[in-house]
């Protein structure tokens, strides 16, 4: 599979460790990664890519996950492109926000590499 047969996700996380701890579960997936940290970068990306999963922290400086979901849904190119949520806001009302929003999976940090790359796996028909 060539790179540019393999389904790409968008990694926005401002976390650096958290994100390489993302990028490191997912190396032997086949796929391809593109990281930004923060949610202007995250639309702009996610416009010109059309990425096949999302995975989206929702703490983000400036533009915060909630605001990048607002606009990823009224994109009519990008509003069912999955979205997985990581984040450390694991109360009832985030989650009941993420079920709204109709995000593909809402994964609490700490998240483990094993449940991140099932989750990608089942997103992107790769299991």
């Amino acid at each position: 599979m060539t790179n540019a047969q393999k389904p790409t996700v968008l990694i926005v996380e401002d976390t650096q460790d958290v994100a390489n701890i993302i990028l490191i579960a997912l190396r032997k997936l086949p796929i391809n990664m593109v990281h930004v940290t923060n949610g202007q970068d995250a639309i702009a990306r996610a416009r010109e890519l059309t990425p096949a999963l999302i995975i989206l922290d929702i703490g983000l400086p400036g533009i915060d996950g909630w605001q990048v979901l607002d606009v990823l849904q009224d994109d009519e190119k990008l509003a069912h492109v999955p979205v997985a949520v990581i984040t450390a806001y694991s109360d009832a009302e985030n989650r009941q926000t993420g079920k709204l929003y109709g995000v593909y999976a809402y994964l609490p940090k700490p998240v483990t590499p094993q449940q991140l790359r099932e989750t990608v796996q089942r997103a992107l028909g790769l299991t």
